[in-house]
């Protein structure tokens, strides 16, 4: 869609919207090119903050596709006919009075973009430039935030989409992920700009100290040292506690720390039979089930998250994949399939997610990065229908977690927004689980990390529930208020299809 056509669906009242006034609005020559672009014109309908519009979609969504080329056929011979006649008077809406100077503007169709990865990309970057050139962007436009600007004064926005046209592979910045673990994109900016990028937005969660506490005192360097510690410490031992729930709480921690590094234990000691740490190679399920497991057992019984393993289907992929491009009466296209999906047990709510591969030192092999571009979009699918689910809370307190277990090693991944239409990816410094005892140290490490994450995710429901329970009162009080929505960056773009080979 053009911004005329934009401009068209923002302004107009729901129900005087009509198929018709939207198509002469357009650049495109054809039938087929107006119900490519049809789809997107619904899409911005449903997920528009006005009641009137959303009714608008319901009704608009049931047409058939021969209706929608009636009326599509009809705007295009009045198009034409209006440009033959340059004296004949218009008697279209205001919102559709800029038809003559949309054909000035583009006088063929050869400005149509090509059917490939990086079209909505491209689509949103034109939109962009022509509202910043024309200085028309608006402060309350949920579908266009203002541009992230630095300290500086530099545009990252600006740099981001310059940069992305002269790519000739799909990467993380044509969903618009800013991954600042990529030297080239962050050799764009200069050395403040890049720190000022990094710069978390909130405060690391620490553990409890009386968990590190405990931590420490399980640590050993030889076999027989570990199975005296395990013998000789009792988790269940815990005193001098304010209430139940933080007593049961700190068992259960304890109580699984005991049995990971009891786990574990075993793997030490009978690596020359299990192989473990060998150059045998170990398949993504074997390091599930007797490394990763730690994970699982940890999730098992939180009271705030849970833990959905085995190739789950992401809910959030799918509603954007679905509101993007499905027509009525298609089949229901599937989200990312995940190896974990991490939900909140008091909404179901999805906060982040987890992938595992067997490689954990091929990370320039094609597995590993496109379980690492998966695993992004992943979180930026999760980030947006928060944002969807919760318009009361401020974009800037969201915050989705990700986990990349590539063999014994765990590097932890967040998306968080903040400014522009740009989504930020941080990965942190990566632990490895041992395979000697000697290196206990680095598994207490590990486990420090994953104690870290749950308890960061705990802070992160808890801010979104804090908001939501906060909004309920005024909700309740003036129910006929709409509650106020924060800038929302553009949807990821789509995945290329792979082509089958036609020989086999």
């Amino acid at each position: 869609m053009n911004k005329d056509q934009l401009k068209y669906l923002d302004t107009t009242d729901g129900p005087q919207i009509c198929p018709k006034s939207w198509a002469m609005l357009g650049t495109d020559a054809t039938v087929e090119g107006l119900e490519t672009k049809w789809s997107g014109a619904l899409s911005r309908l449903k997920n528009s903050s006005s009641k009137r519009k959303v009714e608008t979609y319901n009704r608009l969504a049931k047409m058939t596709r021969v209706d929608r080329r009636a009326l599509f056929e009809s705007a295009l011979q009045n198009v034409t006919s209006d440009t033959n006649t340059p004296n004949k008077k218009k008697s279209l809406s205001k919102s559709s009075s800029s038809s003559k100077s949309t054909s000035a503007a583009f006088p063929s169709s050869t400005h149509l973009f090509s059917r490939h990865y990086m079209s909505d990309f491209l689509r949103y970057a034109e939109e962009l430039d022509q509202q910043q050139r024309q200085q028309q962007q608006q402060d309350d436009d949920i579908d266009r935030p203002l541009p992230w600007i630095l300290s500086s004064g530099t545009n990252v926005d600006s740099i981001l989409i310059e940069y992305a046209k002269d790519l000739k592979t799909e990467d993380p910045i044509h969903s618009f992920i800013l991954d600042t673990s990529n030297s080239k994109i962050m050799r764009l900016f200069s050395t403040d700009d890049q720190r000022e990028i990094k710069e978390p937005t909130r405060p690391r969660v620490p553990v409890d100290p009386r968990l590190v506490q405990f931590l420490a005192t399980l640590h050993s360097t030889t076999i027989s040292d570990l199975r005296s510690r395990l013998k000789t410490n009792d988790s269940d031992d815990v005193t001098h506690f304010t209430g139940t729930e933080d007593l049961q709480e700190q068992r259960r921690i304890r109580r699984w720390a005991y049995a990971t590094l009891l786990s574990i234990a075993d793997l030490f000691e009978y690596r020359d039979t299990n192989g473990y740490g060998t150059e045998h190679q170990k398949s993504e399920q074997w390091y599930n089930l007797h490394i990763w497991r730690m994970l699982d057992d940890l999730l098992l019984n939180d009271p705030t998250l849970s833990l959905v393993r085995g190739e789950a289907s992401s809910p959030a992929s799918s509603i954007r994949k679905n509101q993007a491009s499905r027509e009525p009466g298609d089949r229901k296209k599937m989200g990312h399939r995940i190896d974990g999906l991490l939900f909140a047990r008091w909404e179901n709510l999805e906060v982040g997610g987890c992938e595992i591969g067997a490689e954990e030192h091929d990370t320039e092999g094609a597995k590993y990065l496109q379980d690492g571009l998966k695993l992004m979009k992943l979180l930026k699918d999760q980030h947006d229908r928060i944002q969807e689910q919760r318009p009361t809370v401020p974009r800037l307190e969201i915050e989705t977690v990700g986990l990349q277990m590539l063999g014994r090693t765990l590097v932890v991944s967040s998306m968080d927004w903040c400014g522009g239409s740009f989504l930020r990816y941080r990965r942190e410094q990566p632990v490895t689980v041992p395979i000697t005892v000697a290196q206990t140290k680095e598994l207490l490490r590990c486990m420090s990390q994953l104690l870290s994450v749950i308890s960061r995710m705990h802070k992160n429901i808890d801010r979104i529930q804090h908001r939501q329970l906060g909004s309920l009162v005024d909700d309740l009080s003036d129910p006929f208020t709409t509650p106020p929505q924060s800038p929302c960056p553009p949807p990821t773009a789509t995945t290329p299809i792979k082509k089958k080979d036609s020989t086999n």
